[in-house]
């Protein structure tokens, strides 16, 4: 989703409402994966389960497998 065409920036809870809505997700079983430590607090914030990438892919990678 790019921010222009719907009006909302990261970490702006509305950009992540627009999200779910757009592709019908459920926020409490959606995960958000971002390096930048404010849209995942922006994304928790919303509801949503965040992971926050340090660029470590085989770390990502555990993580994934482990839910």
């Amino acid at each position: 989703v790019f921010s222009s065409p719907c009006g909302y920036v990261k970490p702006d809870a509305r950009i992540f409402a627009h999200i779910v809505e757009k592709f019908g997700l459920d926020k409490e079983s959606t995960l958000f994966i971002d390096d930048n430590i404010n849209n995942i607090n922006g994304a928790t914030s919303f509801g949503l389960k965040a992971y926050h990438f340090d660029g470590d892919a085989e770390k990502l990678y555990s993580y994934l497998k482990s839910l």
